[in-house]
């Protein structure tokens, strides 16, 4: 890569194009928490993505208050309990960590996207989603609650058994129902994939428009370890992701020059991103009206056309409607 030179401001066409690809990532992330949910609950699709707008947003603050507004609106509005949404978030993890997790791998391994590439990221991708599946299925539901407490007997867990009576616990045990689900987490693997072209794509565009060479195996890696750091990072994504990226950049082996001209790539990924996430929760706060949480009692839920019980088929394979 050479260091780009700014001589002029990139096409206002392709920083629409920029800002419309993060505005698709907000979308998608919306679908991929809905999805996971639809086994033991479905919430309206709109009102999902609405929420994970606004959560994106509030990402760029620290102590999570993206985590803190996903579950003060969940639990308010639309009646989740706290363990079913803290099971629900668990889910949501393990199902970016099964797409994310082996394409990550395999790019720090080939440095290129080849058919070495797509076979290895396949593979790995397949082998963690049936895994993730089979193991939910043996530990979820009725049965596989008593495969745990047997477990956690036998290794004699101090004060374990009293834990899983909690409703806390019970509640958070659903997540299993959803990564037990087959259709769930094909789905979710299915659109996480897609988020992370779609990552990757801003990267490629970006680096056009600065005058910077990233390969797509390049650009993907670095799609994938700006999103990881944005999820896990405590003080917010703003700073953190940049920073963290170009140090990875630098433990790749990159020269100074090289991993110098990644950053204002990630400046204007990120710029962009931020006026995608500003309009998109300007139009959810507007659908939602959050203000309304505070006349609402923890744990009661509204009426919604679409809300349903947990399907009796859950851990079966089959996909309840959407």
């Amino acid at each position: 890569m050479d260091v780009p030179q700014l001589t002029e401001y990139p096409p206002p066409l392709h920083v629409a194009g920029l800002i419309g690809l993060s505005v698709a990532t907000i979308i998608l992330n919306g679908l991929i928490f809905h999805r996971t949910l639809v086994p033991v609950r479905r919430l309206r699709t709109l009102d999902v993505v609405a929420v994970n707008a606004i959560a994106t947003l509030l990402n760029y603050l620290p102590f999570k208050m993206s985590i803190i507004s996903r579950v003060l609106i969940h639990n308010r509005r639309d009646g989740l309990p706290l363990g079913q949404i803290a099971g629900w978030l668990a889910a949501v993890g393990v199902g970016g960590m099964i797409s994310f997790g082996p394409i990550a791998l395999v790019s720090m391994w080939r440095g290129e996207m080849d058919a070495i590439w797509f076979a290895a990221s396949g593979a790995g991708v397949v082998s963690l989603a049936v895994l993730t599946v089979a193991l939910s299925r043996y530990f979820g539901g009725e049965r596989g609650k008593r495969r745990i407490e047997q477990l956690v007997a036998a290794l004699r867990v101090p004060m374990g058994q009293r834990a899983l009576d909690t409703a806390l616990v019970t509640e958070a045990h659903q997540g299993l129902d959803m990564l037990g689900h087959t259709r769930t987490v094909a789905a979710v693997v299915g659109i996480r994939l897609g988020d992370l072209a779609v990552q990757a794509a801003r990267f490629v565009v970006a680096a056009a428009l600065l005058d910077v060479a990233f390969s797509p195996g390049q650009a993907t890696l670095f799609a994938v370890v700006y999103f990881f750091i944005g999820v896990v990072s405590p003080a917010g994504m703003l700073g953190t992701r940049e920073g963290g990226t170009i140090a990875f950049a630098a433990m790749l082996g990159m020269s100074e020059s090289e991993y110098s001209a990644l950053a204002p790539v990630l400046l204007l990924v990120t710029a962009t991103e931020v006026i995608g996430a500003f309009v998109m929760a300007s139009l959810s706060i507007a659908w939602l009206r959050p203000d309304k949480l505070l006349k609402m009692k923890a744990g009661n839920s509204r009426t919604n056309a679409e809300a349903a019980d947990t399907p009796d088929n859950v851990g079966s394979g089959d996909s309840p409607s959407v």
